[in-house]
């Protein structure tokens, strides 16, 4: 069951309309016009996106996409008060796209008739039978491309150092502006990632690993080097003499050791916060896409 699906529920009860349990997408029809309601960011999913299959006039003031029609209502984070603005948005789109002859029809293709709601590799989408069909096939299509693409393990390596150069310049340069934050940890394991996964052509789990202990070293490059930056100012001295100087500091006590490894420690922290989130949903996004129609029919009729 998706997460935000219990946030939707009061919503979906609201309009009467039915809610998929994997995505947590709600779907239905409203007044002849396919309907679906859904998060438009996961990682704020009382932020929603109301997409309506429609055809119309592109002298419409309205904005569209193709054959849909997007709105965002206002953000609210009680769920009774979202029911309430989802309602409203709803109920004042349906009027204009009624009052300038919009007609239903397949989000993609454009032909009216019966639509269903469907998840085609997380785009949610109302779309006649026939063009689910090809969707499905140009998704197992790329998902077989995906998977028959061989993996380069010293290319992608390299591509991972490089980002994770980029990382540590980031948390470098944020320390200098006087700050440790998550920010750095992202851009750590995004620019990794990333890096890997444009040399090597795939990221695997090896890949994965690979980047994980990379982000891990190169974060205490980055850390020590922020140091070396510090005592070369201070002593005026060459910055390679300085970051080569830093244990020889820690044991004359020049530099606390406290300070010194409670600020490691903070910076594995906040790499923490910043890239456990981001490997997960990359490690997540490795397993095959799915296309499916959600549950049930969306035919349910809101008077």
């Amino acid at each position: 069951m998706a997460k935000n699906t219990r946030v939707y529920q009061p919503v979906a009860a609201k309009l009467g309309f039915a809610i998929d349990e994997t995505s947590g997408v709600i779907y239905g029809t409203k007044e002849g016009y396919e309907v679906l309601i859904y998060a438009s960011d996961a990682s704020h999913p009382t932020v929603v996106k109301i997409a309506v299959a429609v055809r119309g006039p592109d002298a419409a003031k309205i904005e569209q996409q193709n054959n849909c029609i997007i709105v965002y209502p206002k953000n609210v984070l009680l769920a009774a008060k979202l029911a309430e603005r989802v309602e409203g948005a709803l109920h004042s789109t349906i009027a204009f796209l009624q009052q300038n002859n919009f007609a239903a029809c397949c989000q993609v293709c454009g032909k009216e008739g019966v639509m269903s709601p469907v998840n085609v590799a997380d785009r949610y989408l109302s779309v006649c039978d026939d063009c689910f069909a090809n969707l499905q096939q140009e998704l197992e299509a790329a998902t077989h491309a995906a998977a028959a693409k061989k993996e380069n393990v010293v290319a992608g390596f390299v591509g991972a150092l490089l980002g994770s150069l980029i990382g540590a310049l980031c948390i470098v340069v944020v320390s200098r502006l006087g700050y440790v934050a998550a920010i750095s940890g992202l851009v750590m394991a995004i620019c990794t990632l990333k890096g890997y996964a444009l040399l090597g052509g795939k990221l695997t789990t090896k890949g994965i690993v690979i980047s994980v202990i990379l982000m891990l070293f190169m974060t205490y490059v980055a850390d020590r080097l922020d140091w070396a930056i510090l005592v070369a100012r201070e002593f005026d001295e060459d910055l390679f003499i300085s970051y080569q100087a830093i244990p020889e500091l820690l044991q004359a006590e020049v530099i606390e050791a406290a300070n010194y490894y409670g600020n490691l420690a903070l910076v594995y922290v906040f790499l923490l916060v910043g890239a456990v989130p981001t490997i997960l949903v990359t490690a997540r996004s490795q397993g095959a896409p799915s296309a499916y129609k959600m549950a049930g029919n969306s035919s349910t009729t809101v008077l």
